[in-house]
């Protein structure tokens, strides 16, 4: 986290610190490294920036990524409907997912407040599957 925004973010003085997660940079890290070596990284990266705003004293949320579902354009056709684009979340998007969790559980084991919010249950069932609406209304 830059100074500048740190500085920012001390002068907001919040009472809760969101980040939101993408999953976009964890698939190019700087770094070109994939898998349990990125998830390391990233899950470095995210307790690195929520250390850097301890001192506002602030809770800290870090909001998940939406799971990547399908192009509406590349799937649902008028003779088919959206049915066809409901997809599940791959094995990198869980990597990421995991990363994040830790950097949570250890900053919460060195004393900072802080969770992890799961936005998955917001667009995926229960069996795992994401469609991309509800009943017949892309969302």
């Amino acid at each position: 986290m830059r100074e500048s925004d740190l500085a920012a973010v001390a002068a907001a003085n919040p009472d809760l610190i969101v980040f939101a997660s993408a999953l976009g940079p964890y698939k190019t890290l700087e770094s070109g490294k994939t898998r349990a070596p990125a998830q390391a990284e990233w899950t470095s990266a995210t307790l690195r920036s929520m250390e850097a705003v301890r001192s506002v004293g602030a809770p800290v949320v870090v909001i998940g990524n939406p799971p990547e579902g399908r192009r509406v354009t590349d799937c649902s056709l008028r003779i088919f409907g959206p049915d066809r684009c409901v997809s599940t979340i791959d094995a990198v998007d869980r990597e990421e997912r995991a990363a994040e969790v830790e950097a949570v559980r250890q900053a919460t084991a060195q004393g900072l407040p802080a969770v992890y919010l799961d936005p998955e249950p917001w667009f995926c069932t229960s069996d795992g599957s994401c469609p991309i609406g509800v009943g017949d209304v892309i969302v």
